[in-house]
């Protein structure tokens, strides 16, 4: 090794902000100066990782080179018959054995394992398996693994056989020959095989420029001498090689121009349309722009070897501009900002086509393919010292620049300090507490009633009224009641419903009113134990057969998310309309008005209007189906004991009762409103409801109620809403009490620097 490349890579070595220890050992830096000895290879024993690696390798090779009927022999046949005295053997003369199936060598692992090669003898068995890889794992011959054999046969002056053996692959020639980081490598190295440089990669030092800051200790005279060498030995090994083949000196010159094209197609050498803002652009940054143009321009003139080519003076030229125009930018920016700063600012104004001359389709073409155009390379004169200006572009995606797109807007951000939070807790409860007795307190005056009359054909006597058990019911008015709430099974008769016997009975229910109530009364059933938010069912009827659409059967079946199904069309095929488990399950308990009983003098009217949301309107509309389309429901027989016709069909836009119904509840005890009435006050005195027995609610240990209620400034009755404020406004009342006495026991300063970790040293 020369003294000169000794005194390089010393001074390689001493680079610390451009290295990384896998890229040191990719380099052969740490190999290039160390031997094995005799007695030191033949320490090494099998088990460790190159070893490992390797018989892996040749099982993967083995099990690979079988045919594949002798293959699932070795792999399947665990227990060969016992009549056979020796096993069969593969064509090499190997028994076929139960074996373990080999695992195949990663990628990763095979190019780290050439990586750790240390002398030659170890790489002469891996080039002993390139050709059987080729052949049976050629997943294994990629780009990583090429590179690690192509350096390491550079590190041990093997790289012209390792090349040929790799250029007889057909991994190379299918795949890797278009792999421009192999071939870029291939004659890098090509320049360490004469020893005028221990680098291998000029690629590699222009990309680590990029990351590498202004700082003392980084020495840029010894990375332009190793760009320097590179070159000369790239140029001169060129030179050799046409001269032993006896051809024309004209190709180092087509050599020395793809070298300086390859250079100059570094964006950091140009002036690129950077996402369409003209900025200058380098590698995806801006830090290293400058310093790099001017590695570029010492290296190259600086090389005396090679030649003087339009394209070296091409290259010369734009980069000078680049320097040029930096420096301007720098003198008329001044020293208040740094020169990388400013390159993140520099716009360069790209030149009009004038209309006189317009630009070829073929150029056009190719700006609209490509938006990032170099607007160097579209005309030079673009960027001379006098054309050059910042600029802004009419059509940009760029942010407005205000104060909420670029996240500027103003914030306060408290600093919590006793004096801020007592005060602030103290100020939440009183605002808290008060709000949260109001809202309890009108909870309170709402009045209500409720009964259960679940099970009122067996409790309650069918001759005459009883009295209602009193878990069955609960009064809050003004004043006590001093009659009981009483009932009675009725079967009348003339109440038979649909002429179905079974649906004869009724319950009466008499209940006494101790005070006046009202206006705005509202009237309600409550079911208990009915679980409506089982997925099955709160998504199985259909949206479009309640907007009286003619819904086909496919779309009230099939629709994904939401259908009928279960109940979609019935064992002839019809649809059932409305379909699903919800309008199947409707409750068809009937109830009847207020009726005036003993004193009381009138009967209380109530109304079916105005109880469901308004924008039901907008959802539940008059079908257009005709009755012979559709079906009732199953659960719907007695209702319709002969099906629709053409004056039941019904009309659910107007059937509200229907339209509360289909909105499901969330949780197993909800009320669906029945009536109501805004005009008229109800009178003390006692009334009695009729009640239709229709739907059932013992199968499933359910309960049925009659709800009566008025109403408060903040709706039906309510407790929980005030209670949560109150417990709020009281958690942080006690809070503050309890702030307050601690800073008044152990205070603390705040914003004492003297407790800061460094100042306690």
């Amino acid at each position: 090794m020369s003294s000169d490349l000794s005194t390089l890579l010393e001074n390689l070595k001493t680079m610390q902000i451009m290295y990384r220890p896998a890229v040191v050992s990719r380099l052969g830096l740490r190999h290039l100066t160390r031997s094995l000895t005799t007695q030191q290879l033949a320490n090494r024993v099998p088990g460790d990782r190159y070893y490992e690696i390797k018989d892996t390798v040749d099982e993967y090779l083995y099990y690979k080179s079988l045919t594949p009927r002798i293959r699932e022999l070795v792999y399947n046949n665990r227990n060969p018959p016992k009549s056979i005295n020796q096993f069969p053997l593969d064509l090499e003369g190997r028994p076929l054995v139960p074996r373990k199936v080999p695992t195949t060598p990663s990628v990763r692992r095979f190019a780290f394992f050439i990586d750790g090669l240390l002398v030659r003898a170890e790489l002469d068995d891996v080039l002993a398996m390139i050709p059987k890889l080729d052949q049976h794992a050629p997943s294994l011959l990629e780009t990583s693994v090429i590179l690690s054999l192509l350096y390491k046969a550079a590190e041990f002056k093997c790289l012209s056989e390792t090349l040929r053996l790799i250029y007889s692959t057909n991994a190379y020639k299918n795949r890797l020959k278009t792999e421009s980081v192999i071939s870029e490598s291939i004659v890098l190295l090509r320049a360490m095989e004469i020893e005028q440089l221990g680098i291998t990669d000029v690629d590699w030092f222009l990309r680590k420029t990029r990351t590498a800051r202004h700082n003392a200790s980084f020495k840029t005279t010894t990375l332009e001498t190793a760009i320097i060498a590179q070159l000369s030995a790239m140029i001169n090994l060129q030179r050799a090689q046409i001269a032993a083949g006896g051809q024309s000196e004209e190709r180092v010159n087509t050599f020395a121009d793809r070298l300086l094209e390859r250079l100059a197609g570094f964006s950091g050498f140009q002036i690129v349309d950077y996402h369409k803002s003209n900025r200058i652009s380098m590698y995806y940054g801006l830090e290293n722009t400058y310093t790099l143009a001017k590695y570029l321009e010492n290296c190259v003139s600086k090389a005396p070897e090679l030649p003087q080519t339009p394209k070296y003076a091409e290259l010369v030229e734009k980069n000078r501009e680049f320097i040029l125009a930096a420096e301007k930018l720098q003198q008329e920016i001044g020293k208040k900002t740094t020169l990388l700063e400013s390159l993140g600012k520099i716009k360069f104004e790209a030149k009009k086509p004038q209309p006189s001359e317009p630009e070829p389709k073929q150029e056009q073409a190719a700006d609209r393919q490509n938006p990032q155009v170099d607007t160097m390379e579209e005309d030079d004169d673009d960027l001379s010292d006098s054309q050059s200006e910042v600029v802004e572009k009419k059509k940009n995606r760029r942010p407005k620049e205000n104060a909420f797109t670029q996240q500027k807007l103003k914030a306060y951000h408290p600093i919590l300090t006793p004096k801020t939070v007592i005060p602030l807790l103290l100020v939440i409860a009183i605002i808290f507490i008060p709000i949260g007795g109001g809202m309890l307190y009108g909870s309170h005056s709402v009045q209500e009633f409720v009964i259960d009359y679940s099970n009122c054909k067996i409790l309650a006597n069918d001759e005459y009224f009883t009295e209602i058990p009193e878990q069955l019911y609960k009064f809050q008015f003004k004043n006590e009641i001093t009659v009981k709430p009483q009932w009675k099974l009725a079967t009348n008769d003339s109440y038979i419903w649909n002429g179905f016997d079974e649906e004869r009975d009724i319950c009466q229910v008499q209940f006494q009113i101790p005070n006046d109530i009202g206006p705005h009364v509202y009237f309600f059933y409550r079911l208990k134990n009915f679980w409506a938010n089982h997925r099955r069912y709160a998504k199985s009827f259909s949206e479009d057969q309640l907007n009286g659409k003619v819904a086909s059967i496919s779309d009230i079946k099939d629709t994904v998310g939401q259908n009928c199904e279960p109940l979609s069309i019935n064992a002839d095929g019809t649809r059932y309309y409305p379909c699903g488990l919800i309008a199947n399950s409707y409750f068809n308990d009937t109830f009847s008005t207020f009726t005036a009983v003993n004193d009381t003098n009138t009967d209380y009217m109530l109304y079916r209007e105005n109880i469901a949301w308004s924008t039901n309107k907008n959802r539940f509309k008059k079908t257009k189906y005709s009755p012979s389309e559709v079906v009732p429901p199953p659960n719907w027989h007695k209702m319709y004991p002969d099906g629709y016709n053409e004056t039941n069909m019904p009309d659910i836009s107007q059937w509200y009762e229907f339209q509360n119904w289909m909105q499901t509840s969330a949780l197993p005890l909800f009320s669906k409103m029945i009536s109501r009435n805004d005009q008229d006050v109800l009178h003390a005195g006692t009334y009695q409801v009729d009640i239709g027995y229709h739907f059932p609610v013992t199968p499933y240990k359910g309960h049925k109620y009659l709800y009566l209620s008025t109403r408060s400034v903040i709706g039906g009755k309510n407790s929980f809403l005030g209670i949560s404020w109150i417990v709020g406004g009281g958690i942080c009342f006690v809070l503050s009490l309890a702030f307050l006495i601690v800073n008044l026991v152990h205070p603390r300063k705040v914003g004492d620097l003297s407790l800061l970790s460094w100042n306690k040293e």
